[in-house]
């Protein structure tokens, strides 16, 4: 069953329904989920074996450069602020291949092996595959936390035909992730099942270049049907905060 529709059919009756948009092309150029792109993996060290006899090749390594205030509807807290610092790998070698430790790679090339690696991978044209994922998400110090759109992806022969959902008309305040949170906020977070709630959890935004708060819950993310009740909670939600020029 193609999972694309899932999670919208739930709340259907309160949520617009999302775009569709269809891409097709090379796998590789695919702009949709952060899948691998290679071809099938022939594992020359076995998989139990493989942490212990190797090392995964990584050049990024976070360090702790400064905080920021961040703010959620009235209350403010300070996160720490990371920044990424790379280095180059030597020779051939990639980010996020497997290395043979030290004693086994002497080994190897006494045996003029050097060439072996732990994981080997067919060219990227042998992978064939259905991709068919609902909208993927998680749950971050109690909050729900978008990750990527449903996708539905036929790939073979290094092209890939996919088809993926998003929010269904982009404005300034809008975006993927709050149109798909604003959804599983209501769905797995809302007690009562009233839209208000699902408003107040999403919590509303001040954009730094303006002076105007958002909410999460758009309008153009909500049905006709639901317009009103919609507005209803918006002006009851701002009466209760004193208006803060809620946009």
């Amino acid at each position: 069953m193609i999972k694309l529709y899932n999670t919208w059919k739930k709340v259907k009756d309160i949520f617009a329904k999302p775009k569709l948009k269809v891409y097709f092309g090379k796998w590789k150029n695919d702009p949709n989920l952060p899948v691998w792109r290679t071809g099938y993996p022939v594992y020359i060290c076995r998989r139990k074996n493989l942490l212990k006899n190797c090392y995964f090749l990584k050049t990024g390594v976070s360090i702790v450069t400064g905080t920021r205030t961040l703010k959620w509807g009235a209350e403010e807290y300070e996160t720490k602020v990371y920044e990424t610092t790379y280095h180059k790998l030597p020779g051939d070698l990639r980010v996020g291949q497997y290395m043979w430790n030290r004693n086994i790679r002497k080994k190897l090339k006494r045996w003029h092996l050097g060439w072996v690696k732990p994981v080997m991978y067919l060219p990227v044209w042998t992978r064939f595959k259905i991709i068919n994922f609902d909208v993927g998400w998680k749950t971050k110090w109690d909050d729900i936390r978008y990750e990527f759109p449903p996708q539905f992806s036929i790939i073979g022969f290094g092209l890939s035909l996919t088809f993926t959902l998003h929010e269904p008309l982009h404005t300034k305040y809008s975006s993927d992730d709050t149109y798909w949170e604003a959804i599983l906020t209501h769905l797995y977070m809302n007690k009562t099942g009233e839209l208000k709630e699902t408003v107040e959890q999403c919590g509303w935004w001040k954009r730094l270049e303006e002076d105007v708060y958002y909410f999460g819950v758009r309008p153009t993310y909500i049905t006709q049907t639901k317009m009103n009740e919609y507005y209803a909670a918006i002006s009851e939600i701002k009466a209760q905060n004193n208006d803060k020029t809620l946009a």
